[in-house]
C-alpha cells in the first residue's frame, strides 16, 4: 500500500458516506453532483443528453469490486452505475470515480 492510498482510504472510512452496492454489498464514498464540466469529461454529447438529473459522482475505495450497472439506492431513489474510471498516481491506484444517474 502506498502512502496517498492510505490516507484517502481513511478519509473515506471517517468521512464517507454508507451505501450498499445491490442491496447486498457494504461501502462508503464521497458523493457529489454530476456537474457539466465532470460530464463532459466522461461521457459523449449523445450520453450526457440522456442524463437523468441529478447525477452523481462517487469517489470510492480503488479495491471496490464494481461493475456497469450495478445499483445502489441515495435518499429513496435507485442510481445505476454508468461509467467507473480509476484513478492513479503514478502506478498506485487512489480511488476509483463512479458516475451515476
Amino acid at each position: 500500500m502506498g502512502l496517498f492510498k492510505d490516507r484517502h482510504d481513511a478519509q473515506i472510512d471517517r468521512y464517507g458516506t454508507s451505501l450498499t452496492l445491490n442491496g447486498a454489498t457494504a461501502f462508503k464514498a464521497f458523493i457529489h453532483l454530476l456537474e457539466p464540466l465532470i460530464i463532459s469529461s466522461y461521457f459523449t454529447t449523445s450520453e450526457a443528453s440522456q442524463i437523468i438529473r441529478p447525477g452523481l459522482r462517487l469517489e470510492a475505495k480503488p479495491n471496490l469490486a464494481v461493475v456497469v450497472n450495478d445499483t445502489f439506492t441515495l435518499d429513496g431513489r435507485t442510481y445505476t452505475i454508468k461509467k467507473i474510471a480509476t484513478h492513479y498516481i503514478g502506478e498506485e491506484a487512489v480511488f476509483k470515480i463512479l458516475l451515476a444517474y
